[in-house]
């Protein structure tokens, strides 16, 4: 007994005449009759007898059909679930960010799109820059929120916040009424560092902080890390501005660098993920212009 015929034989036990069955389901007389006709056959089993140009199912055909319901409801069950995956599927739209964007702009950024539809799913999550972009060329992720400057094979980009660094120092520290900061002022003292493959610490480098960093005892993945680490005075650190005021770090001051340090925020997709008109608009809402 395949679908269809399931679906015939309970269109004719609720509906007791072939027009109404096959006005119920959309198709001609004859093929219900036919159908009907055929299961008959291949079960060696009358299910129908017509009575006063009705219809009516046999002890057998009762019997079959509370077997058939339980069959049916377990079909439109699955077909339920198949059109809710499609819709979400759909509608979802994944994001990785470095650790210091993921609970910060990316946050604060797509709340609108959430507020304006509901409907949309989100995925964030955070990874590090290397492996964020391996994801996004492998369609893991849709987009990659990083802190860089750097363009990246494959993949397009744009233009989502400028990032802008400061020392980092506890509270009563003797750096920190100081109005700027020169790499000289901070020889001796203890630093965080970053990864040395990471946009953070190659930009710090451009800017003369190399030496500096390298003689760090510290090292974090993310500013969230490092402004964590100096309140609790485990050294001094670079720190972007953003997640300083996100976090309210209250035992910490921010002192200016003599040569501001700015990094960009850069967004990256692959060229195909833009034909879905909701990405668009993850994408715009990503990259709309704010005060960073």
């Amino acid at each position: 007994m395949n679908i269809r015929q399931i679906e015939v034989f309970r269109a004719l036990m609720l509906n007791r005449t072939v027009s109404a069955a096959a006005q119920f389901l959309n198709v001609s007389q004859p093929g219900v009759s036919r159908l009907i006709h055929n299961l008959e056959d291949r079960i060696g089993v009358r299910l129908f007898s017509r009575v006063k140009g009705r219809l009516e199912p046999t002890r057998e055909a009762l019997m079959l059909y509370e077997e058939v319901e339980r069959a049916y409801q377990g079909v439109e069950r699955v077909r339920g679930y198949l059109a809710r995956l499609a819709k979400t599927q759909a509608g979802l739209v994944r994001i990785a960010a470095a650790h210091a964007l993921a609970h910060t702009l990316v946050v604060d950024r797509l709340a609108d799109i959430r507020r304006d539809s509901p409907d949309v799913h989100l995925a964030i999550d955070f990874a590090p820059f290397n492996e964020m972009m391996s994801a996004l060329l492998g369609g893991k992720f849709d987009f990659g929120v990083a802190i860089t400057e750097r363009a990246q094979p494959n993949l397009q980009h744009r233009h989502a916040a400028v990032m802008q660094f400061a020392l980092a120092v506890p509270k009563g520290h003797e750096l920190a009424l100081r109005k700027s900061i020169t790499p000289d002022d901070l020889v001796g003292q203890q630093m965080i560092t970053y990864k040395r493959d990471s946009p953070i610490f190659s930009a710090l480098a451009r800017h003369g902080m190399g030496p500096v960093l390298d003689a760090a005892t510290v090292e974090v993945g993310s500013s969230l890390i490092a402004c964590a680490a100096v309140e609790r005075e485990l050294g001094l650190a670079f720190v972007d501005l953003q997640t300083v005021r996100h976090e309210r770090f209250d035992n910490i001051v921010t002192v200016p660098i003599h040569q501001p340090i700015e990094i960009a925020v850069l967004v990256y997709f692959k060229r195909q993920t833009l034909d879905s008109s909701i990405a668009r608009r993850v994408l715009d809402a990503l990259c709309r212009s704010v005060d960073t």
